[in-house]
C-alpha cells in the first residue's frame, strides 16, 4: 500500500471520489488512483489539470484493506 495513502486515511485527511477531489482541488496535497482506475476518470483529472499518481493496488484491494463499504477510484490527500 502507498504509505502516504495509509497515513492520510489514518489521520482522516482524505477526499474520496473524483467529485470531492475536483471540488476541493485547492486543498489537495496529492491525488492517488488505483491501478484499475477507469480511463474516463483519468481523462477527467487530466482535463481539470490535476496531477495524480497510480498505486499498485486495485480499488477493491484498497477497499478491503481499509474496510470500506465502497470502491473508490480517486483519493485526494489533504494538505
Amino acid at each position: 500500500m502507498h504509505l502516504e495513502l495509509k497515513k492520510s486515511f489514518e489521520a482522516n485527511k482524505l477526499f474520496f471520489g473524483v467529485r470531492e477531489t475536483l471540488r476541493n482541488s485547492a486543498k489537495l496535497n496529492k491525488v492517488l488512483v488505483p491501478s484499475d482506475c477507469r480511463t474516463e476518470t483519468i481523462n477527467l483529472l487530466n482535463e481539470n489539470k490535476i496531477d495524480f499518481e497510480s498505486v499498485e493496488k486495485t480499488g477493491e484491494e484498497i477497499m478491503n484493506q481499509f474496510e470500506l463499504d465502497f470502491v473508490c477510484e480517486v483519493f485526494g490527500l489533504k494538505k
